[in-house]
């Protein structure tokens, strides 16, 4: 595990560098963010500041085509993620530099490729669900596979059933569940969500 800078934060008062509030992003791209079920604010914290990179990452799905075919296929990466332009990775994305992270507008993000070249997106954020519970809002967008309220807004239905994805929020075993679903696309075609796999790197303090 990589080394951090120890450092003391006031943060806004809540355990973060900025509101737990994601009407900004509703506001610009509408509410398509999917949100986990209540958090422990101590291991949402930890993903927030401690967060290095993913040392492995993949959303797998299954899928067949109108000519009968069938097979099995992922989105995957990992190493740094980023946050507002600023790289998880080194000195520049310490844990104390995350500290300027003022606007919860940005989301961390993770750029995501399959096997066929198509490229997608995850994005991640500490947020508030309805009741005011810590939660983590995410949004999966891929061409084959995305979740379930960004896929909601799609044009063309769902397959098959929802995947579980167990996302790491810590380094002493704390998980959240995030979710996948795939489409119908017609004439046969179609993805199904089977689940993924990650494993998460988090910094240690001397």
């Amino acid at each position: 595990m990589p080394t951090a800078t120890p450092f003391t934060a006031l943060g806004r008062g809540n355990g973060f560098p900025f509101c737990l509030d994601l009407q900004a992003l509703i506001n610009v791209h509408g509410d398509i963010w999917d949100r986990t079920e209540p958090i422990a604010i101590n291991p949402l914290m930890s993903l927030l500041w401690n967060l290095y990179g993913f040392n492995s990452l993949s959303f797998t799905f299954t899928f067949t085509t109108s000519s009968g075919g069938t097979g099995a296929e992922e989105y995957t990466n990992q190493g740094s993620v980023s946050y507002g332009g600023t790289t998880f990775d080194g000195p520049p994305g310490e844990p104390y530099k995350r500290v300027c992270f003022t606007d919860n507008a940005l989301p961390i993000v993770q750029i995501l490729d399959s096997q066929n070249t198509f490229e997608g997106e995850f994005f991640f954020l500490p947020t508030l669900d309805d009741d005011n519970n810590y939660c983590l809002a995410y949004i999966i967008d891929t061409a084959d596979i995305k979740s379930p309220k960004l896929a909601a807004t799609q044009s063309r239905p769902t397959n098959g059933g929802v995947a579980e994805i167990q996302f790491p929020l810590d380094d002493e075993g704390n998980t959240t569940v995030i979710k996948t679903v795939g489409f119908d696309f017609g004439n046969g075609d179609t993805t199904t969500a089977t689940g993924g796999a990650i494993t998460s790197n988090f910094y240690t303090y001397n």
